[in-house]
């Protein structure tokens, strides 16, 4: 009896996934990799709040600690690209798939560029002040962790600084357009930006 009843959910089993339609097939591979992607996404973002952070408490932190956060978060962001580039997109979402693989790469060498700017800015001679006479900032970097240069001399760490932040709005746009492009029966991403304000990135 139990042999019969056996077979019986065997072939049940079987009879189901042979009517199951190519779409939802689809629908389901998808959904597996969607699943697979966001907790990639959630630390990518993550490492963008990190970075915020940085740039909105750098004054009172120690030249060190800000290196040291920005490597952490520069180095998180390379190994969440070096992950997603690992996870094979089922048939139908390649297209959304390169879009998600575009922003975190940009993402990691904009970090990448991002700390390289800061550890030459933290490296070179500081002034006090600015010329009004109190702290204030460029390219949303503070005026005392920006090095000293000629006059009319441009300032390569803070303008890579400022053409990182830029970066930082293509790939959070670049997501944008991921989420845009998967399936209308697919469950949403949450969102994931790197830049809230744009203004903190001028110049």
């Amino acid at each position: 009896m139990l042999g019969v009843v056996l077979t019986l959910v065997i072939l049940l089993v079987d009879a189901a996934l042979n009517s199951t339609s190519p779409a939802t097939v689809q629908q389901l591979s998808t959904s597996a990799w969607v699943d697979r992607v966001l907790p990639l996404v959630a630390e990518s973002t993550s490492q963008g709040n990190e970075i915020n952070q940085i740039r909105n408490h750098t004054i009172g932190m120690s030249g060190k600690s800000i290196s040291d956060q920005l490597h952490a978060a520069s180095s998180g962001a390379g190994r969440v690209y070096q992950q997603i580039i690992a996870v094979k997109p089922p048939a139908g979402v390649n297209a959304a798939s390169g879009l998600l693989v575009a922003c975190l790469l940009v993402r990691s060498r904009a970090a990448a560029s991002m700390t390289a700017a800061f550890d030459q800015a933290l490296s070179a001679p500081l002034p006090s002040a600015s010329p009004s006479g109190f702290p204030g900032t460029v390219g949303g970097v503070p005026v005392t962790a920006v090095p000293a240069a000629p006059a009319g001399a441009p300032n390569a760490a803070v303008e890579a600084i400022v053409n990182a932040g830029r970066d930082f709005e293509v790939a959070d746009r670049a997501y944008q357009l991921f989420v845009g492009a998967l399936p209308t029966r697919i469950v949403r991403p949450p969102p994931s930006t790197w830049v809230t304000d744009p203004s903190q990135y001028d110049a």
